[in-house]
């Protein structure tokens, strides 16, 4: 039933809930290699200026400016921990830029490709991941104030159809910036929480980082950074209509409130929930898996 991945540090320490750090930064990464052109740059600027923007002028891409979006996204690099003078742990996120196109070749690619591609990133670069776009996002599970765990049902159209009807907690693309210092993965999560659920940041007494998960099945060429949100919010709020009030576009068709460990286990291992049988997308089942008992007390 397992169908998601841990993804490590260079030092190869897995990137969980019992990894211990003081906070997350983002530094500048490498973007996606050119199979064709392997040793080309990969440095943000040469990728920027000779991918990117002529994606752009050839209308094969939007920067947002004539669309209402934004086409390019950032790429997943690898991740670090690190300590300053001050003693303060960091896990240290790398980031370079990609985009849609590459978003949606993972989807695509036969098996072989995939393998073929994995072995050309550990031959050039003793990366297996090289020539994957990897664009990262966020999700956040939704822990109420009466100590119940929430998930909710997508009801997702057009690009995103591959989702449609699974389970998932509020999720989404980490989006681009230009500077990737200037990214800052909590606050994504509290975006892509207000913009699905309609909570605002004053409503989440804290985020507790559970993991970042990528998903097997398409090599981990997809994976998300994923949070527990701890709310002031009953879950009558969720199993109810009232937090479709407070969105523009409703993503979900509607939310479960899990009671207690022994229903997060069942649908863990099995995809029932209330007597029906779900399937759950894997940077939601590998952070449910994280939960403990103690999360509901």
């Amino acid at each position: 039933m397992q169908n998601y991945s841990l993804e490590k540090t260079v030092d190869g320490i897995e990137i969980s809930r019992n990894l211990i750090f003081d906070e997350i930064n983002v530094q500048p990464g490498l973007c996606r290699a050119d199979k064709n052109i392997p040793y080309q740059s990969r440095d943000i600027q040469f990728y920027d200026r000779n991918i990117l923007n002529q994606l752009i002028v050839d209308g094969k891409i939007s920067d947002g400016s004539k669309s209402p979006f934004d086409d390019r996204k950032m790429r997943y690099d690898k991740a670090d921990l690190d300590s300053d003078r001050q003693k303060t742990k960091k896990l240290i996120i790398y980031l370079g830029h990609s985009h849609f196109l590459d978003y949606r070749e993972k989807g695509k690619r036969t098996e072989e490709e995939t393998r073929q591609l994995t072995k050309l990133g550990i031959q050039h670069f003793q990366d297996p991941y090289a020539f994957f776009g990897r664009n990262p996002g966020v999700t956040s599970i939704i822990k109420s104030s009466d100590k119940k765990i929430i998930v909710g049902q997508r009801n997702v159209k057009t690009d995103m159809q591959l989702y449609a009807g699974l389970l998932q907690g509020a999720a989404g693309h980490i989006l681009f910036k230009e500077d990737p210092m200037k990214i800052s993965i909590e606050s994504e999560a509290y975006r892509e929480i207000s913009e699905e659920t309609g909570i605002q940041k004053k409503d989440i007494s804290r985020l507790e980082f559970l993991g970042l998960f990528s998903f097997p099945e398409v090599a981990g060429d997809d994976l998300d950074f994923c949070y527990l949100a701890h709310t002031h919010i009953d879950s009558q709020y969720f199993t109810s209509s009232n937090w479709k009030k407070n969105v523009q576009k409703p993503e979900h068709k509607e939310f479960f409130a899990i009671k207690n460990f022994h229903e997060l286990q069942e649908l863990v291992n099995t995809g029932v929930y209330n007597n029906a049988q779900y399937d759950l997308v894997f940077s939601t089942r590998g952070p449910l898996a994280e939960i403990k008992p103690q999360d509901f007390e």
